[in-house]
C-alpha cells in the first residue's frame, strides 16, 4: 500500500474547505471588514479525508509540519491557539486570493 503524503493531505483539506466556504467567507469579509480571518481547526474535520496512515487531521498537520514547517506560511496561514482551541490565520487579502486562484 502507498502511504500518502501528508503535506498533500493537508494542502487537499484547506482547498476542499475554501471551494465549500469562499461564497461565506468573501461575503463576511466585505461586511465586517475584518483585516485577519479565523477558521477553527475543527472547521476542517469534515473536509479531511482519513487515511489507514493519518486518521485524524491533527495526525496528518503534525506530521506535515515536522516534514514541512513553512507549510502553512507559504499557503498564507498560520496556526494560532486561543482558549484550547487552535485556528488557522490569514490575513483578509490571503483569502481573496486563495479564493481566486481555487488552487493551493
Amino acid at each position: 500500500m502507498s502511504q500518502e503524503d501528508p503535506v498533500e493531505l493537508i494542502k487537499r483539506t484547506i482547498r476542499s474547505y475554501l471551494e465549500e466556504r469562499c461564497r461565506d467567507l468573501l461575503s463576511y469579509i466585505s461586511i465586517s471588514m475584518q483585516k485577519r480571518v479565523r477558521i477553527a481547526l475543527r472547521a476542517m474535520y469534515r473536509f479531511y479525508r482519513s487515511t489507514e496512515q493519518y486518521p485524524r487531521l491533527i495526525d496528518a498537520l503534525r506530521e506535515a509540519l515536522s516534514r514541512d514547517p513553512d507549510l502553512l506560511n507559504r499557503i498564507g496561514f498560520e496556526i494560532v491557539s486561543e482558549e484550547s482551541e487552535e485556528f488557522l490565520v490569514a490575513s483578509s487579502d490571503v483569502i481573496k486570493r486563495l479564493c481566486e486562484e481555487r488552487r493551493i
